[in-house]
C-alpha cells in the first residue's frame, strides 16, 4: 500500500505499545515493515492515554494533519485504501476548484 499511494504524499507511521523491543523488532522483520515505528519498550500508557488507544487503532489523517478515519480493531486494507482514496479524490476536487 506505501508503494501503491507514496508517490501522492501517503506516509505511514506505527506507534506500538510493546515491551520486548526484540519482539517488535522480529514482528517488524518478518512483515517486512519498511515504515518508522515508534516504541519506548514501555507499553507507554502516555501514549494509551494522549491517543486514547486500544490495540490495534488505525488514524488516517488528512495532509493537514486532521484525523479522517479511526478505527479500533483488526483493519482490512481494503477499507484503509477505500479511505485513502477518498481522501486523495477529495483533494483533486479541491485543486481542481482552484
Amino acid at each position: 500500500m506505501l508503494n501503491e499511494y507514496s508517490s501522492a504524499g501517503l506516509v505511514l507511521i506505527s506507534i506500538s505499545l510493546d515491551e520486548d523491543l526484540g519482539a517488535l523488532r522480529h514482528m517488524v522483520a518478518v512483515k517486512g515493515i519498511t515504515w518508522p515505528q515508534i516504541c519506548d519498550g514501555k507499553g507507554s500508557i502516555e501514549l494509551v492515554r494522549l491517543f486514547n488507544a486500544q490495540t490495534p487503532t488505525q488514524y488516517v489523517l488528512d495532509r493537514d494533519g486532521r484525523i479522517r478515519s479511526k478505527h479500533v480493531g483488526s483493519l482490512g486494507l481494503d477499507k484503509i485504501k477505500g479511505t485513502i482514496s477518498g481522501l486523495l479524490s477529495e483533494s483533486r476536487s479541491r485543486s481542481g476548484d482552484e
